[in-house]
């Protein structure tokens, strides 16, 4: 009996701790020795769960690696105040735009996370009396520049950061004046394609993709 009085204490002291002062104890309503307690707070909100997949176009130069990337985001339950991807590699996020994007930025980790990179977005929410934002698209683009020739590349990439749900593939395309070879692809699979010219890889998950590049021509 005193355990069920004290669980049941420390239950009602939690409620008045996040917030939940509405709080009545019915004195009156009493089956068997227990204590009935009404609450009228509000509910938290739903958490945040959002899928996204992506479609890379990588351009290889002996000058840079430019990337276009079109992101689709699809929001599974809760308000997408801020969308968080990781970014893997070298390379640097050079603009992200579309008709929902209100503002983005790249944010490095700390602690555990301290090597890491991550791009945020921020969407434009509609107005209370407006639907939900359940999905959205975006371009970024990337750009890293390229100094010497022969060269080893980290090529920058997204990954699942927090969705819950995450897919992508890339294509890898020289424009004539190196040619590329993939050293090393941790996460990523082949995807075999009729033009030769170009190579395509696609993930599901962290990855990790490294080049080496020649000068051609």
């Amino acid at each position: 009996m005193k355990t069920t009085i004290t669980l049941i204490l420390t239950w009602f002291l939690s409620l008045l701790c996040f917030g939940q002062t509405d709080v009545e104890i019915d004195t009156a309503r009493k089956t068997g020795g227990l204590l009935i307690v009404d609450t009228h707070g509000t509910p938290p909100p739903p958490p945040l769960f959002f899928a996204a997949h992506s479609q890379a176009s990588a351009r290889l130069s002996h000058e840079s690696i430019e990337q276009t990337i079109t992101l689709n985001v699809r929001v599974l339950q809760g308000k997408p105040e801020i969308i968080t991807l990781a970014l893997h590699g070298e390379g640097e996020v050079v603009s992200v735009t579309g008709d929902h994007v209100e503002f983005w930025g790249v944010r490095q980790g700390a602690g555990e996370e301290a090597p890491n990179r991550f791009l945020e977005i921020r969407p434009k929410l509609p107005g209370e009396n407006e639907a939900t934002l359940k999905a959205f698209q975006a371009t970024i683009e990337t750009k890293m520049p390229i100094t010497t020739l022969p060269a080893d590349v980290n090529v920058l990439t997204l990954g699942p950061g927090e969705a819950v749900g995450y897919a992508g593939h890339i294509d890898l395309i020289p424009d004539g004046t190196v040619s590329l070879e993939v050293i090393e692809s941790e996460g990523w699979v082949a995807v075999s394609l009729e033009d030769d010219t170009q190579q395509r890889y696609q993930t599901t998950g962290p990855n990790h993709l490294r080049l080496h590049l020649e000068a051609q021509g």
